[in-house]
């Protein structure tokens, strides 16, 4: 023996009015849920100027960096420039030293038999008189 439930026609009518009713909210939800993925926060044109703002900043930042590296390689640059230039300062004062030194060697004669003489206490006149014997 099966047991039917019998529902009173009033019982059976508010079941099936609550059923649309739950089929109707389910139904609005899911129009809701749609329109809200197709409809976004932003409409296309806030989303445009928001990228625009955002790749202007990017290219600012790009320009600023690019600025840095330039700065960085001219401060480099004149560094090398400045220890290149210093090495040439050494070269060339080391350069005149040694040019000096040869003059100096040139233009000072090596002590002469008269000298070496005089120095040893000879007197001047007898250095006069070798002197002249000399030439």
């Amino acid at each position: 023996m099966t047991l039917k439930w019998k529902l009173s026609e009033q019982q059976a009518d508010c079941v099936a009015e609550t059923e649309i009713k739950t089929v109707t909210n389910n139904e609005s939800k899911e129009i809701e849920n749609k329109q809200r993925v197709e409809k976004p926060s932003l409409s296309l044109r806030e989303l445009r100027l928001k990228n625009i703002e955002l790749l202007t900043i990017v290219k600012s930042q790009e320009t600023s960096i690019q600025q840095l590296e330039d700065t960085i390689r001219a401060l480099r640059d004149k560094e090398s420039h400045d220890i290149e230039a210093a090495t040439k300062d050494e070269e060339s004062k080391t350069n005149q030293n040694m040019a000096f030194e040869e003059l100096k060697q040139s233009v000072i004669p090596e002590p002469t038999l008269i000298d070496l003489k005089m120095r040893r206490g000879f007197g001047a006149a007898a250095t006069r008189r070798e002197f002249w014997e000399v030439d």
